[in-house]
């Protein structure tokens, strides 16, 4: 019980101290939508977004057949992140961050530790546009891609993966 207390003592500054701080004596302050706290909206994606865990999977064995393990560490990146599905729109990204100069509507984003998606923006996806916001977020995770990257990643496996089924049916 001591080693725990320790070990909780001496993480607890390094959560702190690698906060983004805006000001103030903190690293942030409690954020809330509708009466409840940002933490409040945090799911389990494989068993609250529709489509996840099959959209997921297909696109592990893709990328596992084109190099062995990088399937599996997208989902350890996956699941190494807190999900959150907000009832809110979610501000659209500045065409610097996004590679686009036309309005879209942010369904997602992530940082290092958490993904947010757009609650509504999800529901009114239809199921195999929610299968590529998935293999976004998921290729975006594995490799730490900027927007165009991953956009660019996904259309190139997608390519393979079509080449390399037509060729196992002929």
């Amino acid at each position: 019980m001591k080693s725990k207390f320790l070990a909780l003592l001496f993480l607890i500054p390094n959560f702190v101290l690698a906060a983004p701080s805006s000001g103030g004596v903190d690293a942030g302050g409690g954020n809330s939508v509708d009466g409840r706290m940002i933490e409040d909206y945090l799911i389990d994606p494989e068993v609250k977004l529709p489509g996840y865990k099959q959209a997921i999977d297909l696109l592990a064995q893709r990328l596992n057949n084109m190099a062995p393990t990088m399937g599996d560490d997208m989902k350890a990146a996956l699941k190494e992140k807190n999900w959150f599905l907000i009832p809110r729109e979610i501000r659209e990204l500045p065409s610097s961050v996004t590679g686009l100069h036309f309005a879209t509507s942010q369904t997602a984003y992530q940082t290092e530790h958490e993904m947010f998606i757009d609650q509504d923006s999800l529901r009114g996806m239809k199921p195999e546009f929610r299968t590529t916001l998935y293999e976004h977020e998921g290729i975006m995770s594995l490799f730490k891609a900027t927007p165009e990257q991953t956009r660019r990643m996904i259309i190139f496996i997608d390519r393979k993966s079509t080449r390399l089924n037509s060729s196992h049916t002929d």
